[in-house]
């Protein structure tokens, strides 16, 4: 009987000859020694990061503080500065919403930075839709007892009359028949806009009813229809004749941001 080996076996003894002929290699790990020195310096970054992430959140809710503050100052402001109207039981702006008025309505938490006396301009009827709700819903507002709105033509161009008749209405004596003395138009605005009240006002004491910036009115344009409202009074880019009284004409109220037209407010009581 033949002994035979299992090719198995004959592979196991050749390959552990080999494995005994092939000298065994070892690595060694270098570790830098700065290591721990890194680690420090990057918990050090951490640590000055995380505090002037802290340092600037504390510094921006100063500011929002602060500019909430500043915007109560101005809403209470601009609720002083309505007058009563002569023979109605509504009260109207003295001058146009101003750019600061705005602001403080619209991003009361912001800082305002600007010229703030100017009237604001650029803004839609809806723009000015919207504005209104945010005013009738702030608690100085509230606290009035107080509803604002847009005006009607007629009430806009009762106010501007003041109880006079013709183009310009009833102004101070001095500015009888001289629409320079009372109105920013094309040709003597320099074709930009200017601070409100600077001009005489009317017999009623109201800025700028003529020129400056053009004036939103809640009326829905006859001629146009739809989405279309009146503008009233002219702006600096108009020649005087269309900042008279009984001038208006129509922009579509979603899309028309004209640079010289804005606004005035009329508030009722609740």
């Amino acid at each position: 009987m033949r002994n035979s080996i299992s090719p198995f076996l004959v592979f196991a003894i050749a390959f552990s000859a080999i494995a005994a002929e092939v000298p065994l290699v070892s690595v060694n790990v270098i570790v830098p020694s700065n290591t721990v020195v890194e680690s420090g310096a990057d918990a050090a970054a951490i640590k000055a990061a995380r505090k002037a992430a802290r340092a600037a959140a504390a510094k921006k809710a100063a500011q929002a503080a602060a500019a909430r503050e500043r915007s109560s100052v101005v809403v209470k402001q601009l609720i002083a500065d309505l007058k009563t109207v002569p023979g109605k039981v509504f009260l109207f702006g003295r001058t146009e919403v101003t750019v600061e008025q705005w602001h403080s309505v619209m991003t009361p938490d912001v800082p305002f930075v600007g010229t703030a006396s100017l009237p604001v301009t650029g803004v839609s009827w809806n723009d000015c839709q919207d504005f209104l709700k945010r005013l009738n819903e702030r608690n100085e507002t509230v606290a009035e007892g107080l509803t604002f709105r847009l005006p009607t033509v007629k009430e806009w161009r009762y106010v501007c009359l003041a109880g006079g008749k013709g183009k310009w209405g009833k102004v101070s004596a001095e500015a009888v028949g001289h629409p320079d003395n009372v109105a920013w138009h094309a040709g003597n605005s320099g074709s930009r806009k200017s601070a409100v009240a600077k001009k005489t006002p009317n017999a009623w004491g109201f800025f700028d009813m003529h020129g400056n910036a053009f004036e939103w009115c809640s009326d829905i344009s006859p001629d146009y229809g739809g989405n279309f409202r009146l503008r009233v009074g002219g702006s600096f880019r108009t020649p005087k004749e269309q900042c008279e009284a009984w001038f208006s004409n129509s922009a579509d109220r979603n899309f028309s941001k004209y640079d010289d037209q804005g606004f005035r407010v009329l508030a009722e009581h609740r």
